[in-house]
């Protein structure tokens, strides 16, 4: 048995949880699960994972949520030295969204669910352009397409 199955059984037996802290390797991968250094036993062991990425020097960061029990989401954070605190900034979907995305949400929050026209018309921009930036709000989970053919939050 992988010493993350070792792990996994002593928790469970004793009923407490055991925090392991870890290190990611250098190359980035597809699945951040996948940086973590070793074996996949460690990774498929644990009911949960937080992966912290941040570039040497850098004060955001972002921190990966996965796991059985837990929803999967990605959030933007910031450290503050002089504290040694980390503030939560938000999803990093949220912190990434262009000027674009903001006046769509805005639109689709005050006045409720529009198609792509009527969205393009208020907004003073192409169909199109404004249609593949919808599908990728909707690809992102930022918007919904209903049955309607309108788009809602």
């Amino acid at each position: 048995m992988q010493w993350g199955g070792a792990l996994q059984s002593l928790a469970q037996t004793h009923r407490v949880c055991i925090l392991a802290i870890y290190h990611t390797r250098k190359a980035e991968a597809d699945d951040p699960l996948d940086e973590v250094m070793g074996t996949t036993g460690l990774t498929g062991a644990v009911d949960a994972a937080l992966i912290l990425r941040r570039g040497r020097g850098q004060a955001d960061a972002t921190l990966m949520i996965t796991g059985r029990d837990v929803e999967e989401q990605e959030l933007a954070l910031k450290f503050h030295p002089a504290e040694g605190l980390w503030e939560l900034l938000g999803t990093v979907a949220e912190r990434t969204l262009t000027q674009e995305h903001q006046e769509i949400l805005a639109i689709l929050k005050e006045s409720g669910p529009q198609t792509t026209k009527e969205l393009a018309k208020l907004l003073e921009k192409s169909f199109d352009t404004v249609r593949i930036t919808l599908k990728k709000m909707r690809d992102a989970g930022l918007v919904r397409f209903r049955d309607d053919g309108r788009y809602e939050l």
